[in-house]
């Protein structure tokens, strides 16, 4: 489970601030995450990770030149 961050560890190695990842989430925009310990059919609780490698190759499908 080393490959798996949560929002705190993934805002501080890319530089973001905590509450952009919540509004992306929010949006269904950015970073690829998962949602761990959620009961079926509900929209709460539940614990929040990222995944390192889907996080690289959002990064480089998502690259501006």
């Amino acid at each position: 489970m080393s490959d798996l961050l949560n929002e705190k560890q993934v805002a501080e190695r890319y530089n973001m601030a905590p509450g952009t990842l919540r509004r992306q989430r929010w949006a269904r925009i950015g970073f690829p995450y998962e949602v761990i310990g959620r009961p079926l059919n509900t929209k709460r609780g539940g614990v929040i990770r990222y995944r390192v490698s889907e996080i690289e190759d959002y990064l480089a499908k998502n690259r501006k030149l």
